[in-house]
């Protein structure tokens, strides 16, 4: 048992344990495998590299265990768990404390630890923090985190790098301070509420749509039917699959079309400008239109269908319906990808091909 004092310890065999009432690491006995903290002072415990057991007391203590394998069990505290890449297990005191707290430097799931609230993710990597069906606060790291609090209404706190907060149908908060950031939503979902993410991906099936904000944003459609709007700002709208709605809003926009073409694939652009908008096409997608970069003159013409092999982007402007001809006026059938509003003056400086 020890207290304050320098007390000196020598040890040779067994399973040994110090009892302390004040913080104490074991990288100073390296024969010791367990530590218990006594009292009811905020005070710390480390382990060594031995399969440690470090046990917390009734206050707030940080419990580490260091390298190797180990068991951290905390009390009725506001605990933290500091993890690493090791396979360490928590018990903590389920309904006698009140909020306790994992750090981690790797990739971190809270599904593993059921009564555990928080999640911090320390150090530079890029790697993930999720939560469980608690109320979590999860925080990144100065890297590019993805952060998914769970079920549950959640506090995401970004850190430094390009993060990416996955959100559901709960009520979610995001705290994000630095870089090009992105929210994936299940459900549908404006960034007004978010004035500091740039990005937004809807994921999933379902008919939902997704709203920018004044920045210049990526906003991007999931599988199903959506209504895509990028408010204010120069923005960048993909559809996906689907047949969706685009409307790029105030700003220079860009249409993005990455996904193959067919009847269920066709997309409505509501407002483009010809002064100020764009249209860019994969080549992925559009294999036959040629080099990457601004479309040739011979590539693009208007009118209701190809007129000569060359014809690749058909734009008849009476109906306000364009079409992707691969093989010009050769045997095969234009398919129709999007549909713009009738008699706009369309050229072929309105379109790009991209990879």
């Amino acid at each position: 048992m020890l207290g304050a004092d320098s007390d000196s310890i020598s040890d040779s065999a067994g399973t040994d344990t110090i009892t302390s009432t004040v913080s104490r690491s074991l990288a100073a006995y390296a024969t010791i495998e367990n530590l218990t903290l006594t009292g009811t002072s905020a005070i710390n415990g480390t382990g060594n590299s031995l399969a440690n057991t470090i046990t917390g007391n009734a206050g707030n203590n940080m419990l580490d265990g260091g390298t190797g394998t180990d068991a951290l069990i905390g009390g009725a505290g506001n605990d933290t768990y500091v993890l690493g890449a090791d396979s360490d297990s928590i018990s903590d005191s389920a309904g006698t404390d009140t909020t306790d707290t994992i750090t981690s430097t790797v990739s971190r799931s809270l599904a593993a630890y059921a009564t555990i609230e928080n999640l911090t993710l320390t150090g530079t990597s890029a790697i993930n923090g999720t939560g469980n069906s608690l109320a979590n606060t999860i925080t990144g790291n100065a890297g590019n985190n993805m952060l998914d609090g769970g079920t549950g209404t959640d506090a995401l706190i970004g850190g430094a790098g390009n993060d990416t907060y996955v959100l559901g149908a709960d009520s979610d908060s995001i705290s994000d301070s630095a870089g090009t950031d992105t929210i994936t939503s299940t459900v549908s979902r404006s960034l007004a509420a978010y004035a500091t993410i740039e990005n937004l991906t809807l994921t999933g099936t379902s008919a939902i749509n997704g709203t920018g904000n004044s920045l210049a944003n990526t906003i991007t459609g999931n599988a199903g039917n959506n209504t895509l709007d990028g408010s204010a700002g120069n923005d960048r709208l993909f559809g996906g699959l689907g047949m969706d709605v685009l409307i790029g809003g105030a700003g220079k926009d860009t249409f993005i079309f990455n996904t193959k073409l067919g009847t269920g694939n066709i997309d409505r652009i509501d407002d483009f400008s010809a002064k100020d908008d764009t249209i860019w096409l994969d080549d992925d997608i559009f294999t036959q239109i040629g080099k990457v970069g601004d479309l040739s003159v011979d590539a693009f013409y208007i009118g209701t269908a190809a007129h000569d092999a060359s014809d690749r982007v058909i734009w008849d402007k009476a109906s306000g319906k364009l079409f992707y001809d691969a093989d010009g006026s050769g045997m095969g059938a234009a398919i129709q990808f999007a549909l713009l509003d009738k008699g706009l003056t369309l050229t072929v400086a309105d379109f790009d091909l991209i990879t």
